[in-house]
């Protein structure tokens, strides 16, 4: 019960206090600008109404913390803008016990619904830790397909 505690309590961590502050959705379209994330448990139930409905997501701008979940897209459904990144950092918890327990279960999360080549590239990086990691430039492209112009 205690372990079930603590990954539901993962699932709410905030990577960023903040909302986002430019997404919009339009005709099956999502288009995520510079977003400094938010709650896991928000950005799992995003991506997964975007996944389920068929949408397709542009990457414009910088997505941070719990946007990185926006990775797990299906590639054909996934592209980046010019001015696109993902920055990533270990999950932040609310405030309360088991802070050390929570951050390891919220990292658990993430790095399981990123994908796999996602995944390889935040270890190379170090891991999900306190220092910020950006994916950008020539790295991103290897792994995300450029949005047509």
């Amino acid at each position: 019960m205690t372990r079930l505690l603590v990954l539901l309590t993962a699932l709410l961590i905030t990577g960023c206090a903040s909302q986002p502050t430019a997404m919009v959705a339009t005709d099956n379209v999502v288009i995520v600008g510079d977003d400094p994330g938010g709650l896991i448990g928000a950005y799992i139930a995003k991506v997964t109404t975007a996944k389920q409905s068929g949408a397709h997501v542009q990457i414009v701008g910088n997505c941070a913390s719990a946007c990185t979940l926006w990775t797990s897209m299906p590639p054909d459904r996934i592209c980046v803008g010019p001015n696109a990144a993902f920055t990533f950092h270990e999950p932040t918890p609310m405030a309360g016990e088991n802070q050390d327990a929570v951050r390891d279960a919220a990292r658990g999360v993430l790095l399981a619904y990123y994908p796999e080549s996602v995944r390889k590239w935040v270890v190379r990086q170090g891991g999900l830790t306190s220092k910020l990691v950006t994916l950008s430039g020539a790295e991103l492209d290897a792994i995300f397909r450029r949005c047509d112009s």
